[in-house]
């Protein structure tokens, strides 16, 4: 393999991991702002928390749901 290329490879590589890292920094500033954590850690376990939120939120929905459509199924 040329020299010169060769180096261009290692030149698109270094430039590749340059913005890997400005997008991972961009990305945790992110998180940091809008949602309070400092860490991917703490991101997954506000995730975590949410999912939780929001399936309980379902659960709560499709039960009110049956009883609004057991009770009212006939007007609609």
């Amino acid at each position: 393999m040329d020299f010169e290329i060769l180096k261009k490879k290692v030149d698109d590589l270094r430039n590749k991991k340059e913005r890997a890292k400005g997008a991972l920094a961009q990305t945790m500033e992110t998180l940091k702002e809008t949602y309070g954590c400092d860490s991917l850690e703490d991101a997954k376990v506000l995730l975590s928390r949410l999912d939780d939120e929001a399936n309980e939120a379902k659960t709560t929905f499709d039960k009110l749901m049956a009883e609004f459509q057991k009770e009212w199924g006939h007007v609609i």
